[in-house]
């Protein structure tokens, strides 16, 4: 039975932009693999990938063949990786995408919170997670900012309105 804040079964869409991620794809992958398996909704998952020369594509669908590889001729930098991603599944009659950076690592509660909100705020153009780094970033001060292992990017909502919050650069972002 759902509860008051739980939406019906959306169609949801991930898109994972790669470029030479030989690194961090698996846990990326690995991380979401779980999100969709603790999530309600229909999940299509697409890997668009920048050009890379490290193999690392062909490397995560061998051991996450579930996802779809889009391949691209050349490196597109973010957004050009991103909208040949988002072009390629808004053409399928999703309710929402969530796209990711392969650096990203998910929580396995991640989508459902998402579908959620937007769900619920139907006015928000998108929300994102909060947001925690692993480790500080590299060559950051105790002063810097963006220098925290716990920074975060909160989407607040105010009544009607969207407010984001927070400091931090985003790795997700449902739509």
């Amino acid at each position: 039975m759902m509860s008051e804040r739980e939406t019906p079964r959306r169609r949801v869409g991930l898109v994972v932009l790669n470029w030479n991620g030989g690194e961090v794809l698996p846990a990326c992958l690995a991380s979401l693999d779980a999100a969709v398996t603790h999530s309600r909704h229909a999940v299509t998952r697409l890997l668009v990938d920048n050009a890379s020369t490290d193999g690392s594509a062909d490397a995560a669908l061998r051991t996450h063949p579930q996802w779809e590889l889009l391949r691209l001729d050349s490196n597109r930098r973010f957004a050009g990786g991103m909208n040949a991603g988002l072009q390629l599944l808004l053409a399928r009659d999703l309710d929402h995408v969530c796209v990711l950076n392969n650096d990203t690592e998910a929580d396995p509660d991640l989508l459902d919170p998402l579908v959620d909100a937007l769900e619920q705020y139907p006015r928000a153009g998108g929300v994102c997670p909060r947001i925690h780094y692993a480790d500080p970033l590299p060559n950051s001060s105790p002063d810097d900012p963006f220098s925290g292992s716990i920074l975060f990017l909160e989407l607040l909502l105010n009544g009607r309105d969207v407010v984001l919050d927070g400091v931090g650069n985003g790795s997700a972002l449902m739509l």
